[in-house]
């Protein structure tokens, strides 16, 4: 599969001087981003996938959901998603784990600051939310889950 050698560049060099540690598998067009072990807030993994003419950021949670539990994560993702601009929540039914997802379409190569804005913009709704994604996978009612994340973040 060939990807754009400028969409490369420009990831590569927003990843290089804003974000931190990556890697680039050139045969699967993957970039595969570290993430601080010392960030006791995520637990989570993120990769950008160049496919064509775009670039799609994923931010992982990796804590597998109980089939038990995806119909009411089913829920939660889908209240959580109401009114998101760029990317939405999605739940992978193979592996039963949540992720956030969005993109840049890349007729030319993308601007540092969409790059950065992305990789940062998946990041934060996966914290923003981590906290009440558990609270359903331990059994609270979905939209109260997420009234209460919404709730939180109006009140700082």
């Amino acid at each position: 599969m060939t990807f754009s050698h400028e969409i490369i560049e420009a990831i590569e060099r927003a990843l290089t001087e804003e974000i931190g540690d990556f890697t680039y598998d050139e045969a699967s067009g993957i970039f595969d981003i570290e993430i601080d072990e010392d960030d006791e807030e995520l637990y989570a993994s993120q990769f950008i996938l160049v496919r064509g003419d775009a670039a799609i950021f994923y931010t992982v949670y990796n804590y597998a959901v109980p089939v038990e539990r995806i119909g009411a994560v089913a829920d939660f993702l889908m209240r959580a998603n109401q009114g998101l601009y760029n990317g939405n929540f999605e739940l992978d039914f193979q592996n039963e784990v949540v992720m956030y997802k969005s993109y840049i379409p890349c007729y030319t190569p993308p601007d540092k600051q969409a790059i950065v804005d992305c990789v940062n913009l998946a990041r934060n709704l996966i914290i923003y939310y981590s906290d009440a994604l558990v609270d359903v996978i331990n059994g609270k009612p979905p939209a109260i889950a997420v009234t209460e994340a919404e709730s939180e973040e109006e009140a700082e």
